[in-house]
């Protein structure tokens, strides 16, 4: 549900609160001579008092579905023609961090999927430490091209966009074994 949808629901179950009891109140203590209700006497005041009552429980009802978070989940979802699939936004992500482990020359990787509600194409932000031996833009093209393809072809979602961002520059440390 969109947010306006949200707030104008929210409204309508607010303003049913307000009437619902203001109802329980002329019920239970207005004067009913200037008030119609006065010919049924005491029925037409339970009978205010039962339906303000009923209308104060649907509207604190409404009000607690509207501001309740709904869960939802993230990723992608498709229709397929034997059924529908949903595939998780983790699954997406370690797709991307297994495509980035085949070009190598990176450390430290994180991926991050991006979902637009209603859009058939994600978003990839990979966060990762370079080696520093090769050229930075060269590994971050062949990255984007080898995650394009391999989430693409693994998954059948289409990727929009892949944002590599280098945190780091780390030079790989040579063991040295002291004898004597």
């Amino acid at each position: 549900m969109r947010i306006v949808d949200r707030l104008l629901t929210l409204l309508l179950g607010l303003l049913i609160v307000g009437v619902s009891l203001f109802g329980i109140w002329i019920s239970m203590f207005a004067s009913f001579a200037h008030i119609d209700l006065e010919l049924y006497g005491d029925t037409g005041k339970w009978l205010v008092l039962i339906i303000s009552g009923m209308l104060l429980a649907l509207s604190v009802r409404l009000c607690f579905v509207t501001l309740r978070r709904q869960k939802r989940l993230t990723g992608v979802e498709m229709s397929l023609s034997s059924g529908h699939l949903h595939i998780s936004s983790a699954t997406l992500e370690s797709l991307a961090l297994s495509a980035v482990e085949q070009v190598g020359g990176a450390r430290d990787l994180t991926a991050k999927v991006y979902v637009e509600e209603h859009q058939p194409t994600i978003g990839i932000l990979l966060r990762l430490s370079v080696d520093g031996k090769s050229s930075i833009p060269h590994l971050a093209e062949q990255m984007q091209h080898q995650v394009k393809s391999h989430v693409e072809g693994t998954a059948g979602v289409v990727v929009e966009s892949i944002a590599v961002y280098v945190e780091n520059t780390v030079e790989k440390t040579k063991s040295r074994m002291r004898i004597g």
